[in-house]
């Protein structure tokens, strides 16, 4: 194999980014991976930004699939192997094995350019991972990973991979903290107080928004959420809370329902596009949402009967109703249905809710409430088919 080197040493720290595993051909893991997949997506290009502003290389392990290693497209050759344009800092190369370092010359790379310092993140297979840090410690790195920008098949996989890095010594950072990578936030503690909520970083309100879904979560509701509690699990001062929403918790409510409906639809979105059958694309979004509402009701019920009722919530909950019975009708023929379409769509999307929050069901109806779903819109289905 070729030598890879950048276009000139970086020294000290690396991010590794493992490729992700195939989507899983079931519904429901395919479903769930999508999920979770929108969610540490954001996480991993935020660390991919930051490493790239601070001028530390970027690597991007593809998992085997018998073709050479693949160049971005900025990327030139010379004798000695790939070389990569110092603005740019990325390199894909493809392992031939669980770890990052088999078959992909990551170890020389690493040598060349004197780093000391990995941060691993992406697929969060536990083979995968604990592979890529063992090679990575016996070469005498220093090794940590980010556990919400790791993508595992489910939460005992997740489980199973933190047991077995914490067995190898690794430290297990959060996003927001880039010390790591030995460059200052975009905005540091002290920029932060006196910042406009404009500049306030991604990263800040993605760390305020996780701790108000906690809050609101483990006191039962939006209004016996407290700001103060927030400010405190997300490390930052109420100052900084309030540059970020000025409208208090409110506007947190509000940026956290547009967050979580926003990755809804691109989860569904996703995960229906290589499905041509209607009734399958339908099924398949259903138990997403189903899934996505039983896997925190508390949350939910906050956020789907409480959120009318803050400011402009009605109106905005209006058109993300809107938004998702047009999604629901697109599924269905991939054009719209008509007046009957979105009576019946809506009918599926409130009696969804319904069921989903209803202490009668749990996990284990998410099957009974699909198979409902699907009677309920077979006859749409059929006659639109047949126009």
């Amino acid at each position: 194999m070729t030598a890879l080197k950048f276009s000139k040493p970086f020294g000290a720290s690396m991010l590794i980014v493992l490729g992700f595993r195939e989507v899983p051909r079931g519904a429901r893991e395919a479903g769930d991976y999508w999920l979770r997949r929108v969610a540490i997506d954001p996480v991993i290009d935020y660390l991919v930004g930051l490493a790239h502003d601070a001028g530390r290389p970027v690597v991007h392990i593809l998992p085997p699939t018998g073709e050479a290693p693949e160049e971005t497209p900025s990327t030139t050759s010379t004798s000695d192997g790939p070389v990569l344009p110092v603005e740019d800092q990325r390199l894909r190369v493809v392992r031939s094995g669980w770890s990052a370092f088999e078959g992909s010359g990551l170890d020389r790379l690493i040598a060349r350019e004197r780093v000391r310092r990995v941060l691993v993140v992406g697929d969060g297979g536990v083979r995968t991972v604990s592979a890529t840090v063992e090679d990575a410690m016996a070469l005498g790195l220093t090794v940590a990973v980010v556990p919400d920008a790791l993508l595992s098949a489910d939460p005992e996989e997740a489980r199973a991979l933190t047991r077995s890095l914490r067995r190898q010594g690794v430290g297990a950072l959060r996003a927001r903290d880039a010390r790591f990578l030995r460059v200052r936030r975009p905005l540091e503690a002290r920029d932060a107080e006196t910042a406009p909520s404009d500049e306030i970083p991604w990263i800040t309100r993605a760390t305020v928004l996780a701790a108000f879904a906690d809050e609101v979560s483990r006191t039962g509701g939006f209004a016996s959420a407290h700001v103060a509690r927030v400010a405190r699990d997300s490390r930052l001062s109420l100052r900084t809370f309030y540059d970020a929403y000025p409208g208090g918790k409110a506007d947190c409510f509000i940026a956290l329902y547009r967050e979580r409906v926003d990755a809804l639809d691109r989860a569904i979105r996703a995960a229906t596009g290589a499905t041509r059958d209607p009734a399958d694309r339908v099924r398949l979004a259903v138990l997403m949402a189903v899934r996505a509402i039983l896997s925190n009701q508390a949350l939910a019920r906050a956020l789907l009967y409480e959120f009318p009722a803050v400011q402009e919530g009605a109106l905005l909950h209006e058109q993300v109703l809107d938004r998702f019975v047009a999604l629901l009708t697109e599924l269905v023929t991939g054009e719209p249905l008509g007046r009957d379409g979105d009576i019946a769509a809506r009918g599926v999307i409130g009696g969804l809710i319904a069921l989903s929050l209803s202490p009668r069901f749990d996990c284990e109806d998410v099957d009974e409430i699909v198979e409902a779903v699907g009677l309920m819109l077979g006859g749409v289905t059929r006659a639109s088919v047949a126009r």
